[in-house]
């Protein structure tokens, strides 16, 4: 990885390093904050911002709304992760959203999944995709609107079911994405 980033120009290079900061303090946010989901979106969607000016070489808008959603998309599923671990983190002392949200977890990462949804939509309109595109987002919604309406706090075996479809909401978003250009050639 980091022969990869010193291709990179400089701005690069230094925004590439900056994303040490959440992935270090990361580990101990369990124990610090309820926030630790919040925490691991900052880390985990860093990359974007660094693939984003690599390819345009500038920050704008348009890639800052784009992180700013997967944060919150992060949020949101790994608040669906973390509903597995609700008993035990409660007997270590560990702090999640879920024990934070309690039973409003539910209601906490709709709020979470549609902020991710608005500043898609936001970032779609600042980059001016196509239909196919809008109709992928759409699709990415329906998905995450049924996860909302399987949560269920006492059963930890949906909260990973319900985790690990993340991989097809985010196929149905890259899919709709990749095609979207071919849509514009019809």
């Amino acid at each position: 990885g980091l022969a990869v980033l010193l291709s990179f120009n400089r701005f690069d290079i230094g925004l590439g390093f900056l994303s040490i900061l959440p992935v270090l303090v990361y580990p101990f946010m369990k124990r610090i904050t309820s926030w630790p989901q919040a925490v691991l979106g900052l880390a985990f969607a860093w990359g974007g911002l660094v693939g984003w000016t690599a390819a345009t070489e500038a920050l704008t808008l348009k890639a800052v709304m784009i992180y700013i959603a997967a944060v919150f998309w992060t949020i949101g599923y790994d608040t669906v992760y973390a509903i597995q671990d609700f008993d035990d983190d409660s007997i270590a002392g560990i702090r999640s959203t879920p024990r934070l949200f309690g039973a409003a977890t539910r209601k906490m990462v709709a709020i979470f999944y549609g902020l991710a949804l608005f500043c898609l939509s936001i970032a779609y309109q600042l980059v001016d995709t196509g239909p196919l595109a809008w109709l992928g987002l759409l699709g990415f919604g329906a998905h995450l609107a049924w996860q909302i309406n399987q949560i269920d706090l006492k059963n930890p075996q949906i909260a990973l079911k319900l985790f690990r479809s993340n991989r097809d909401a985010g196929l149905i978003l890259a899919l709709s994405l990749s095609l979207d250009p071919l849509s514009r050639l019809l």
